[in-house]
């Protein structure tokens, strides 16, 4: 397991991918990947067709994580954030209010978490 600190090396670095070199899906859930690389086979499919992306994302955090209150996370934890037109995304809290994300206008990047505050929905503890 990689701490927040070392994920920081690889802002700007990293840019946005939708799918790995198998096939399997990168995309936001980036951050948890370059956090959690200890983890054997941790690649998911993407979502399959038809499947709501919502409820297809909390099923996979709540394979690896345990789900949190808001005000109880720490440094390390996740968050899923709602986004316009249907969107679900993921993000890694750095706490000192920052999250470290990636999309495909900036690739891995930070943002203040107050921006994105009202769209995070849950918060997520590893189980590692």
């Amino acid at each position: 397991m990689r701490n927040t600190k070392e994920l920081l090396e690889f802002i700007g670095k990293v840019k946005y991918e939708q799918l790995d070199e198998k096939g399997k899906a990168l995309g936001c859930m980036l951050p948890l990947y370059l956090c959690h690389n200890e983890v054997e086979g941790m690649r998911f499919d993407w979502i399959p067709e038809g499947k709501d992306m919502r409820e297809y994302m909390i099923s996979l955090m709540d394979k690896y994580c345990t789900q949190i209150p808001l005000d109880q996370l720490q440094e390390g934890d996740f968050v899923t954030l709602k986004m316009p037109m249907g969107m679900y995304h993921c993000a890694l809290y750095l706490g000192n209010d920052e999250l470290l994300h990636c999309t495909q206008a900036s690739g891995l990047t930070t943002v203040r978490y107050g921006l994105y505050e009202k769209r995070i929905e849950r918060g997520y503890r590893w189980n590692g």
